[in-house]
């Protein structure tokens, strides 16, 4: 048997002890130089543009202070309106993007990490800019045909000329379902056609999608209840 030795036993107690404190100290190191979304300032990229030169003094704290504090320093995740609304009512995220719009001159860029989520029409036939882009106008600013139909059944809003057909309708099938088309025909690219039938709530978003483009055309559709 090995005759018991107290130096020994003693040494390893300390070492054990040491490298616990060094684990320890790493370790809270580590989480004190991280920020919530769990990057370092150095490595914070969103708020950097605010150096600058010719930018207001004092906006790229202020930056800072609020992308950290609501873990918004990357723009990969836009927010709703609604998000936006509760950090504005919030303490204290609310007043430094108060102080950050008070301060701002208009030469300087909104809060950066603020990216508000892009709505759709809510129409899956068409985007706001395909909606948008029938406007009596080609790409180069030509005039061309513009026309529309307006009925209960049968709403449609198309432009085109000698090379190029755009067009878009909201109709009731035989079945009494609505249905959505949209299309696009042009030398310039290969041709779009795109159709679905619609529940009651895209076939009321497509509706108003039509409407509102007619009006900003002021053309006039008035569609019996």
């Amino acid at each position: 048997m090995r005759p018991y030795n107290g130096k020994e036993v003693t040494m390893r107690r300390v070492t054990l002890c040491g490298l616990f404190i060094v684990l320890f100290t790493l370790i809270a190191l580590n989480a004190a130089a991280q920020t919530p979304d769990g990057l370092t300032p150095t490595e914070e990229t969103v708020c950097d543009p605010l150096r600058a030169d010719g930018v207001t003094k004092g906006l790229y704290g202020l930056c800072v202070a609020f992308c950290e504090a609501n873990d918004l320093a990357a723009l990969s995740n836009p927010i709703t309106e609604a998000d936006l609304q509760l950090l504005e009512d919030s303490i204290p995220s609310g007043r430094i993007l108060e102080n950050y719009n008070r301060k701002k001159l208009e030469t300087d860029p909104d809060m950066p990490c603020v990216k508000i989520e892009e709505q759709d029409n809510g129409c899956p036939c068409w985007s706001e800019e395909e909606i948008a882009s029938i406007d009596g106008y080609t790409d180069e600013g030509l005039d061309i045909n513009i026309t529309s139909t307006c009925s209960e059944i049968d709403i449609q809003l198309q432009e085109y000329s000698t090379n190029y057909h755009q067009f878009t309708e909201v109709w009731q099938a035989n079945n009494g379902n609505y249905a959505c088309i949209y299309s696009y025909q042009s030398l310039q690219i290969p041709d779009i056609y795109y159709s679905q039938y619609l529940s009651e709530e895209e076939k009321t978003s497509c509706v108003e999608s039509l409407l509102t483009q007619m009006q900003v055309l002021d053309i006039s559709c008035a569609i019996a209840n």
